[in-house]
């Protein structure tokens, strides 16, 4: 694999999290407003699997931010759960292409 290729890996992943963690920042918007308005609600399970398919960092913050679901478990507990297995994965990506450009992976020319 070519150091070009590992960068549109890498820079396809960067725009599939950031689409996900803005469209995961939205849910939390949407259900936060919908609460405060006694309305019906985004299920909790979809709100997760928004986090977990690449918007933990979106869902993360719009929590924060709304101050939407923090104490209600074991929703907090599995949204942080899942930033820490995004979080994890990240290290290991990291750790991966560390060590591959040290084994001399670094390959200009294809």
């Amino acid at each position: 694999m070519s150091v070009w290729n590992l960068a549109l890996i890498a820079g396809g992943v960067a725009v599939y999290v950031a689409v996900a963690s803005i469209l995961a920042w939205i849910l939390f918007y949407i259900d936060k407003q919908r609460a405060t308005r006694r309305e019906w609600r985004i299920p909790e399970s979809t709100l997760l699997a928004a986090a977990f398919l690449g918007g933990s960092l979106g869902a993360k913050f719009g929590q924060r931010l709304f101050r939407h679901k923090t104490k209600k478990q074991p929703f907090a507990f599995l949204l942080n759960l899942i930033v820490v297995g995004h979080v994890l994965l990240l290290a290991a990506f990291v750790v991966f292409v560390l060590g591959w450009l040290i084994s001399g992976g670094l390959d200009m020319a294809t």
